[in-house]
């Protein structure tokens, strides 16, 4: 365990494939990434954020670290992004849901079938569980995390076509301890809402 994350960063650590290509997009403090660097089967580790201050403290800090591992720093966003190796772990956390589905669009066709993608939203979320219900990724988990009173969903799909994520969630997943302490949250939020997505999830959820 890295001292230096958070429970939610730990939880995408443990659940991220070691590939040889690790990519953390909407980076931040590159923690998260940075904790993949004492695996031997990593190869690269790719630090990716949009914003130009990030940027120049990412590149502080690797210069000030013995960092044992190629570090590639880029100031894009995901849907800028460009990845010509094979067998990559790419992770797209922290950032808006909408925002994430547009980089999944474009790096798709650069990556191989055995390249992953970790998710975990922080806003529209259920736009992006629709759009990956369509089955163009395969999926691999759909779990929750609580930290600090807040709940995360965090997704990993393999780079292929198979099974496609339940636009509301499967029954394991509001079965789960976490999932279940959300459900109730989610119930008593939804049942005040009105438009149509919100009033069919709200079914979807009792129904459970």
């Amino acid at each position: 365990m890295n001292s230096k994350l958070s429970h939610r960063l730990q939880t995408i650590h443990d659940h991220t494939p070691l590939h040889a290509h690790i990519y953390d997009v909407g980076c931040d403090h590159g923690e998260l990434g940075l904790s993949f660097q004492i695996y031997p089967q990593v190869q690269t580790i790719g630090l990716v954020d949009p914003s130009s201050a990030v940027i120049e403290s990412l590149i502080k800090k690797t210069n000030d670290s013995d960092i044992p591992k190629e570090v590639l720093i880029l100031r894009k966003k995901a849907n800028q992004l460009e990845i010509k190796t094979k067998k990559n772990s790419v992770i797209l956390c922290g950032f808006g849901g909408t925002q994430i589905a547009e980089g999944l669009s474009h790096l798709k066709s650069q990556l191989d079938e055995e390249s992953v993608f970790v998710l975990s939203p922080h806003r529209h979320v259920l736009q992006l569980r629709e759009w990956l219900a369509k089955g163009e990724f395969h999926l691999l988990l759909d779990t929750m995390i609580l930290e600090d009173q807040q709940f995360y969903p965090l997704l990993v799909l393999a780079n292929r076509k198979g099974r496609g994520v339940h636009p509301f969630g499967e029954k394991d997943l509001w079965h789960s301890p976490v999932g279940a302490q959300y459900r109730e949250q989610l119930l008593g939020v939804l049942k005040k809402h009105q438009n149509p997505r919100d009033q069919s999830f709200y079914r979807y959820l009792e129904s459970l």
